[in-house]
């Protein structure tokens, strides 16, 4: 029997070789036998983000934060998808969610800053600069 670890270590290999489609599939079968699994969650943005498709990718960031609150990535992920897709306000909305619940997370703390950056806000960049550089 296949387990979670498999499908991820196959779809690695597959993202490294740049073979999308193929990659998807194996995401959307390892979920299927392991729904939420967070590992496989995480790496499904990777390979839709890689691949160009980043509303899809949103999708599975967003999964992160339903089903793993606990864990900063899906904040981080979902925040640079919306950034990606020029949706500024909720690219801000979703990091300052991250930062509530993880503060002192040095990822997301450099996510702001670019979020913030890009939409144009450059006192609230600096704000999350300076957080950045006191943690």
């Amino acid at each position: 029997m296949v387990d979670g670890k498999d499908y991820l270590n196959q779809i690695k290999t597959l993202l490294d070789s740049r073979k999308f489609s193929t990659a998807q599939r194996e995401i959307k079968k390892g979920l299927e036998l392991f729904p939420n699994q967070l590992d496989l969650l995480i790496t499904a943005t990777d390979v839709f983000r890689a691949s160009g498709n980043f509303k899809k990718s949103l999708e599975y960031a967003e999964l992160l934060i339903t089903h793993h609150p606990n864990n900063w990535n899906g904040y981080g992920r979902s925040a640079k998808d919306f950034l990606i897709l020029k949706h500024f306000e909720k690219a801000q909305l979703r990091i300052e969610e991250g930062l509530e619940r993880f503060p002192n997370q040095l990822d997301l703390l450099i996510f702001a800053v670019d979020v913030f950056r890009a939409s144009g806000n450059c006192p609230k960049a600096l704000e999350y600069g300076k957080l950045l550089i006191n943690h």
